[in-house]
């Protein structure tokens, strides 16, 4: 993947996320962003680069979606986007390395390491985050039942396995 490609990818992933959440919340762009990031992470040429522009492109997006914050903490503000932001690129980094070195589809490690980062994020780490989850994007649609059995987790895990396939 070029450079320019590369970029184009992480910057359409980040207005895909943007465009998955509230008011929007188009479980379309929930699966495309995850596709993107997907691709980015298998071909990017580097790893140093794909990681470099998910994270710079999901700045803005995380800025924009706690903007409520900017009123209240700037500096807080500041930190919760930058932290944010290293999601996804923690995501690219595992999904890289977990391919470099194995043979296991991407239908099955996508949705594990990015339920597994959605855990840590979303349960353990400063007692959680819990908002946000790629699980959140169906909400509006039938196969949102899948919740009774697993939770968002199960639903994060099925649009992720969705992003994997295409």
């Amino acid at each position: 993947m070029k450079t320019w490609q590369l970029a184009i990818a992480a910057l359409a992933s980040a207005v895909c996320t943007l465009f998955s959440v509230a008011p929007y919340g188009s479980g379309i762009a929930g699966i495309l962003s995850a596709t993107l990031l997907i691709l980015v992470a298998l071909h990017a040429k580097t790893t140093k680069g794909a990681m470099g522009w998910v994270f710079v492109f999901q700045i803005p997006l995380w800025l924009w979606l706690h903007s409520w914050v900017e009123t209240v903490a700037f500096a807080g503000w500041i930190g919760l986007g930058l932290y944010m932001s290293t999601w996804a690129s923690l995501f690219v980094l595992l999904l890289r390395k977990i391919h470099q070195n194995t043979q296991i589809s991407v239908v099955v490690s996508a949705p594990i390491v990015w339920v597994g980062l959605e855990c840590l994020r979303g349960i353990v780490l400063f007692d959680g985050y819990p908002w946000y989850l790629a699980g959140a994007v169906v909400l509006d649609w039938p196969l949102i039942s899948i919740v009774t059995i697993g939770g968002v987790w199960l639903a994060s895990f099925l649009v992720l396995a969705i992003a994997g396939l295409l």
